[in-house]
């Protein structure tokens, strides 16, 4: 494993190797440990762990792993698994959810351990594990519990391919990639999170506020466009909003002005009009409003 950068980026990769507990040690490094495997089968591995994010591809035999989240950062993020070949088995709390190819199951933040079995002579499969609050939510914004099976072909095919390559990024050697893909990764999430809040959601205001908490950081998002999303007028939704002391627009601020303070405290440095283009905001001076407005 490539030794941790000032940017807090690592990379680990090992192709083809029988070692076991070189294996094991790379994928302690992610959080993930190795409870038992088939002997002297191979294991390939490749991942890019970054400040609030691991991205990791491997090919493993028939073999059996427990992701501990318990007094980790891993505890608020969400896990995504991805099926590209063999057959794995994502199990938490009791419940079990077995993935085939093309199969993704995402899992909720939370402390419990997370079980990881893979079944196939062969198997092949991305994890992807990201921090909510970078992917432009907060824990109310978690759109399910538990596991949850995600089934939409293209999008998943996108998302995995797209994981993959992050999977074999070099470590980045400049903040302002450091930050492009840390955005990108975000980027990714929202799109997997916003589908779960789709698949589960059917309440108007409920549904609209959390697409508020992923795409707040999308410039477009208003209320016309939102409420062309639901296929509801714009009055129709403000009066849904009215009904629980709440406006459309405010939402709106309210949310960007979360993923605001979430990138100033991951970063202190980062000018105003970079985060204000980030969260959403068309101006530093309009984000600072909505800063005083919704304090942490």
């Amino acid at each position: 494993m490539s030794p941790a950068s000032p940017l807090g980026y690592a990379r680990l990769h090992t192709r083809d190797s029988k070692d076991e507990v070189h294996f094991a040690a790379l994928l302690n490094s992610t959080g993930i440990q190795l409870i038992d495997a088939d002997r002297g089968e191979s294991y390939s591995i490749s991942a890019l762990r970054g400040p609030s994010f691991i991205c990791a591809w491997a090919s493993v035999p028939v073999s059996r792993y427990q992701v501990r989240r318990a007094g980790t950062p891993l505890v608020s993020r969400t896990l995504f698994v991805f099926a590209n070949a063999g057959h794995v088995h994502v199990g938490l709390d009791g419940q079990t959810m077995p993935l085939a190819r093309g199969d993704v199951a995402a899992v909720a933040p939370g402390s419990s351990t997370i079980e990881l079995v893979a079944t196939g002579e062969r198997n092949e499969v991305v994890l992807f594990s990201i921090d909510v609050a970078v992917a432009g939510g907060d824990e109310d914004a978690v759109p399910v519990q538990g596991i949850t099976r995600l089934s939409d072909p293209t999008l998943n095919t996108f998302v995995f391919t797209s994981c993959y390559g992050l999977a074999q990024a070099p470590v980045p050697t400049s903040k302002a990639t450091a930050d492009t893909v840390e955005h990108a990764a975000a980027t990714l999430a929202r799109g997997l999170l916003a589908r779960m809040a789709h698949l589960e959601e059917p309440d108007l205001y409920r549904a609209s506020l959390r697409h508020i908490r992923l795409h707040a950081a999308d410039p477009n998002l208003s209320p016309s466009t939102l409420a062309d999303r639901f296929k509801v007028s714009t009055r129709k939704l403000q009066l849904r909003y009215s009904q629980e002391g709440d406006t459309v627009v405010s939402a709106i601020r309210r949310s960007r002005a979360a993923i605001a303070h979430s990138i100033w405290q991951r970063d202190p440095s980062l000018a105003a009009a970079i985060v204000a283009a980030r969260s959403g905001f068309t101006s530093a001076r309009i984000m600072r409003r909505a800063l005083a407005e919704f304090p942490e």
